[in-house]
């Protein structure tokens, strides 16, 4: 068994001490144990050791290991003290503020997300862009990208609001280069052709990302409101930009006071597609767009059309025929038979043909 026990004196870290007892188990171990002392040796000229034998320390002391040849003796390490002259005084650790460069900046961006501690994290984030400029920018624009879009989806935050925001907080030179570099991965991401039954968690985030930059006009509303348009008018872009549009009404429902936005509603009505029926009904609701026509229901005679069953829920003139008296209360539709019957407040039921003309009238006598 050898022991070793000492200290080395570091000006960026102080005095650190060590003390080392190690088995051997053959001569192999003690040539390792020899060869990393000499390793210490040559990093450091503050380290001594002084050879200790059966008959006690040695009578001078030197930088010295012996040969694993003779393993009955130990290697003793004693500390060097600094000059008398030596005016610098240790400094601990802990006197220290941690270097920006150890800062994991997977963490800071983990943090950016959190409520508790994001004010910190900002912080931290703006003293690692200051300190590394636009390399630190690059390492932390890939972290960011790898959690906020992160290729398993069940990986990803909620939503990539809290992220975005925090970096808005940023100053200028560092909004601007987000824009710069996200900017184009989202737009080569929501552009992409794919089917409209393509799964909608993998758009999300990225339709979420684009509609925050919007509202923070980050991304200018002029150039969103084309770039929708432009997606909605190909069936192989329009899923994403169904939901594009749904998440920009979200987050921007004042769009149409600040942009013009007739493009939009043009390709807004040609959206008829029933996989997308939430995410029309989401932006009607929001800027009060009536959806297109879709499908057909007509009567032989072709005059009467109604709404595709998704966009129920709103309606526009096709036709008008008279005869009531009063509020018309309700319209049913025979298709089979090509007939439209209507009630009225004056209790009277009209049955119209496929052409307008009534063909049984019935009054119910109320009262």
């Amino acid at each position: 068994e050898k022991s070793a026990s000492g200290s080395l004196f570091l000006p960026e870290m102080g005095k650190v001490t060590f003390t080392a007892s190690i088995e051997f188990a053959n001569e192999a171990e003690v040539q390792l144990a020899t060869e990393l002392i000499k390793a210490i040796q040559q990093i450091t000229s503050n380290f001594s050791s002084t050879v200790v034998g059966a008959d006690g320390p040695a009578a001078s002391t030197r930088s010295a290991v012996k040969s694993p040849a003779e393993p009955q003796q130990s290697v003793q390490a004693q500390p060097l003290t600094p000059d008398a002259d030596q005016h610098e005084q240790p400094v601990t650790p802990q006197s220290q503020p941690k270097p920006v460069e150890e800062l994991s900046i997977l963490s800071v961006v983990k943090r950016l997300g959190q409520v508790e501690g994001r004010s910190e994290a900002v912080l931290d984030l703006q003293r690692y862009l200051d300190r590394r400029g636009d390399e630190g920018f690059q390492e932390f624009f890939d972290a960011y990208i790898g959690v906020i879009f992160h290729t398993d989806v069940a990986m990803r935050p909620p939503t990539p609001q809290p992220y975005l925001e925090a970096i808005l907080s940023l100053s200028d030179r560092w909004i601007d280069a987000l824009r710069k570099h996200i900017t184009p991965k989202m737009l080569k991401f929501l552009t992409a052709k794919r089917p409209l039954a393509h799964p909608r968690l993998e758009i999300a985030a990225y339709a979420d990302a684009f509609a925050i930059l919007v509202q923070h006009k980050v991304v200018a509303a002029a150039g969103a409101v084309k770039t929708i348009a432009m997606l909605l008018a190909n069936s192989e872009n329009r899923g994403a930009a169904a939901l594009m549009l749904r998440r920009t009404a979200l987050h921007c429902p004042d769009l149409p006071a600040i942009a013009d936005t007739h493009e939009l509603q043009a390709a807004f009505q040609k959206v008829t597609e029933e996989v997308l029926r939430e995410d029309v009904m989401a932006v009607s609701k929001v800027y009060g767009w009536v959806p297109g026509v879709g499908e057909s229901m007509r009567v032989p005679g072709g005059v009467l059309e109604v709404l595709h069953p998704s966009h129920s829920f709103q309606a526009r003139p096709v036709a008008s025929h008279g005869g009531h008296g009063g509020a018309v209360f309700s319209v049913t539709v025979d298709a089979a038979l090509g007939r439209v019957i209507s009630t009225a407040k004056d209790g009277s039921i009209l049955v119209r043909d496929a052409q307008g003309q009534v063909s049984v009238l019935h009054c119910l006598v109320l009262g």
